[in-house]
């Protein structure tokens, strides 16, 4: 439990109040990932004040490279095509691929960054008004966000597959939400274009559905399996078949899970934690 280091990431220590609490002007909103042992996170929330896009030794603490300048950008705006400075403001976690982070928005679309430099590459708001949320999931060469594909090289739009909770799987993606439980598979599909030309897009096509309803909170993958999380209940179902396998009450909504060792670990919104093993046992309150 020793501190080994600590890093301010933003300029001073001013503080604000925020959430009932005293925090720091730019707070650190862009959660931490790591990747081939870099760690990648990002602070500040207001363009206007400055956001700052980190990448780090995490045993160290020693900044690799440092992006200060993605609060200041003048770019076009969601409401009526008009433009201004602006810029990224990161809410929610990071995700990092070979060559890109992408750092998530808020309500708004990703914006990516070079992973190698830290350089702006894109953030297409104004083109995505509708359209956005603070999680990222890399899958193939699109990252979905909310449940639209983004292409990661451009940024460019793609197809939904509806919203809920998403997690990527070997060729494609599982979907939950509080309707139904979906994957789905990448392929290469031939449709037509405006003018009635056939034109190869590759997108996502349904694999398997079942009707096992109110799980559009949080969802992850271990072991052929999908573990997932929504109001007073977490379920577990067989990635392959699409059936339930088990589903157990909790007190509250699941909003944090992880799984390790034969063991699945669950936090509610209620502040509960749960710890589910196989076999069968009495359980006990900590």
């Amino acid at each position: 439990g020793k501190l080994r280091w600590k890093n301010r990431a933003g300029p001073s220590d001013e503080m604000v109040l925020g959430n009932a609490r005293m925090i720091s002007r730019w707070p650190v909103r862009g959660g931490a990932a790591i990747r081939e042992g870099i760690l990648y996170f990002a602070a500040g929330i207001w363009p206007s004040e400055g956001v700052f896009v980190y990448a780090l030794n995490p045993r160290t603490g020693k900044i690799i490279w440092k992006n200060d300048s993605s609060g200041g950008i003048y770019m076009g705006q969601p409401h009526g095509g008009a433009s201004a400075a602006s810029g990224v403001s990161s809410q929610g976690y990071l995700t990092v691929t070979e060559k890109r982070v992408f750092v998530a928005t808020g309500r708004a679309v990703p914006a990516a960054f070079d992973r190698a430099t830290g350089n702006f590459l894109y953030y297409h708001l104004q083109a995505n008004t509708r359209y956005g949320g603070s999680l990222i999931v890399v899958s193939d060469q699109f990252c979905l966000n909310q449940g639209m594909a983004f292409n990661r090289d451009t940024g460019t739009r793609g197809d939904s597959i509806g919203l809920g909770a998403f997690a990527a799987i070997p060729g494609g993606v599982v979907r939950t939400s509080t309707r139904d439980f979906a994957t789905f598979k990448w392929a290469d599909m031939e449709m037509l274009d405006r003018k009635g030309n056939k034109q190869i897009k590759r997108a996502l096509a349904p694999s398997i559905k079942a009707t096992i309803t109110g799980l559009g909170e949080n969802l992850i993958v271990a072991a052929g399996h999908a573990i997932a999380g929504g109001k007073d209940k977490v379920t577990m179902v067989n990635l392959k078949t699409g059936k339930q396998v088990w589903s157990a009450k909790i007190d509250g909504t699941a909003h944090g899970m992880a799984a390790s060792d034969n063991r699945l670990i669950v936090s509610t919104d209620k502040g509960v934690l749960y710890c589910f093993s196989n076999g069968t046992a009495k359980p006990s309150v900590l």
